[in-house]
């Protein structure tokens, strides 16, 4: 895995933390449905940014960027996420689920030479 690969799977990791710690203090049964489609967006949003993928790895390499937007997805799950409904809290995990398989399908991918 690249270290540009490795950073952004921590910070998906640590957006995906909170939704996690939530959870647990609630004694939340999983939502199937709910990591889904949470795990359906994250590769949905993935292929639209690919149409666009020079301009977004322009503004990706810049570190503010790359830090900021984790800094702003933790944070509006930190202030979000007390007060979202547990469907809500599966499907941002999805999501973050979603785009890590996404990272181990790509990494795996170039280190195989598959097609």
């Amino acid at each position: 895995m690249t270290r540009e690969r490795a950073t952004d799977a921590l910070s998906a990791l640590a957006v995906g933390l909170v939704p996690v710690v939530l959870l647990a203090r609630r004694g939340a049964t999983p939502t199937s449905s709910a990591i889904a489609a949470g795990a359906a967006g994250a590769l949905l949003l993935e292929a639209v940014l690919f149409r666009h993928r020079e301009r977004v790895r322009r503004l990706w390499k810049r570190p503010g960027v790359r830090w900021g937007a984790t800094l702003v997805a933790v944070g509006l799950a930190v202030a979000v996420g007390p007060r979202a409904p547990d469907w809500a809290l599966w499907a941002l995990l999805g999501g973050v689920g979603g785009y890590l398989s996404l990272l181990v399908a790509v990494t795996v991918k170039e280190r195989t030479g598959a097609d």
